[in-house]
């Protein structure tokens, strides 16, 4: 994950706030924004029109949506059920934490420390991140910097 957004309700200002945080990223890392598959869940901020012309019209992305109760659907893609299982580990690991926070601001926070364990920059020499087995034991950041090292094409226009 290389953005995000949190605010008190879904919108495509939310949104589209986490996927300017995204360009910004893959520009610095890639010298560009590749064109890729962004998939996601058919919330209305990403039905809206500000997000399907920002992506689609502006940046040149290709849109994919989530099958309607796609949580039973059987042929779902390796990388999607990967999202899903991440998800609920990173609620589940983090839900006391989560409850505590008093505020928006201060939720917003534990989320940021708690993505930042997750992913691999921990907060000291010590705390490396979380090891993920179906990633060979080694941090999202570690396969990331690989990936992104490897490869200045693109991230899925070459795949399909």
């Amino acid at each position: 994950m290389v953005a995000w957004g949190l605010g008190p309700s879904p919108s495509a200002e939310l949104a589209l706030g986490a996927w300017a945080e995204a360009k910004v990223f893959l520009q610095a890392q890639m010298g560009r924004l590749p064109e890729a598959l962004v998939h996601h869940d058919q919330g209305g901020s990403f039905l809206s029109h500000e997000w399907v012309g920002t992506l689609l019209l502006r940046d040149g992305q290709r849109l994919s949506y989530s099958l309607m109760g796609a949580k039973g659907v059987t042929r779902s893609v390796h990388f999607l059920r990967w999202w899903r299982v991440f998800f609920a580990r990173f609620k589940w690991e983090g839900r006391d934490q989560f409850l505590e926070a008093k505020s928006l601001e201060e939720l917003r926070g534990v989320v940021e420390e708690r993505l930042r364990y997750y992913h691999g920059h921990g907060r000291s020499p010590y705390l490396g991140g979380r090891l993920h087995s179906g990633l060979g034991y080694r941090t999202p950041k570690e396969v990331m910097d690989e990936v992104l090292g490897q490869s200045a094409k693109g991230i899925t226009r070459e795949a399909g």
